[in-house]
Formats: structure tokens, sequence, C-alpha cells
């Protein structure tokens, strides 16, 4: 006799799918059978086919709970990314740049806006805007940097 073991879903609970632990024939033979090309015996036939209409329920079953398991893991990953979104924007309120006072900010937009980086200061000064409202005034309010 051959039997597959009970895939355990739940390490808590123990939650198992099932298995087939009582086929008629064992894995040797069932094989031997195959290759053979052995035509079962009329005694034979009926638990020959309830063992293949049990295996085929258990397929079932594995399928439902891959579905079931498949839709629980896009939940999952679809919730760790919008964790990580939030993690990102808090983490971007934490990040120094926001701490860097107006004077120091415009000095430093003024020094990337000259001439001397070979960068079109008007161009320059438009995408320093884009960065965020904090950006966008001081670009904005500050006609030296134009």
């Amino acid at each position: 006799m051959y039997s597959w073991p009970s895939t355990i879903l739940c390490r808590k609970c123990g939650r198992s799918l099932p298995s087939s632990r009582n086929p008629t024939l064992s894995s040797f033979e069932h094989f031997q059978n195959l290759r053979e090309g052995y035509p079962p015996a009329d005694s034979e036939v009926k638990s020959i086919s309830d063992v293949h209409r049990q295996i085929t329920k258990e397929v079932s079953a594995y399928d439902a709970e891959i579905r079931r398991l498949q839709i629980t893991l896009e939940n999952l990953y679809r919730d760790r990314d919008r964790l990580r979104t939030y993690a990102n924007h808090y983490g971007a309120l934490l990040s120094p740049v926001r701490r860097l006072p107006y004077d120091i900010l415009l000095q430093i937009f003024k020094d990337v806006c000259t001439d001397q980086y070979k960068i079109h200061p008007p161009r320059t000064c438009l995408r320093l805007g884009l960065v965020c409202k904090r950006w966008r005034e001081i670009t904005l309010d500050s006609p030296s940097l134009w």
C-alpha cells in the first residue's frame, strides 16, 4: 500500500488537506500494471474506480486551496505594497532637506541656477519648482533665480 502525507496548511491549528491513505494497489504494483498494459479484472474495476474518484476529489480540493491561497497571497502583496508606500511617505517627512532653512535652500538654488554649471537657468528653476510646494514658493518668490 502507498499513501501520501497530508499537506499541512496551518502550523498553528494543524489544518491539512486530505490525502489518500488506502489505495488498493501498492505503488510498485500500480506502476508495474500501467507499464505492462494490464487490464484490471472485473473484481478490481470498482476499487480502482473508487480510488480514482477519491484522488480526483482530492485534486479538486488542492485546486480550491491553491486558488484560496493565491487570493490570500495577492491580498498580502497589495497590503505590503500599501504599507511600503506609507513607510516611504513617512520616511520622506523625516528627510534632512525638509529642515533646511529658507535662506540656505535659496542659496543652493542660486548656485544651481547659475551659468557656471552650463545648465539652462530658467529651465532649472522651473524643475526645482516642481519638486514640492515649498520649493515652488522659494523659486517663484526669488527673482534673483531668474
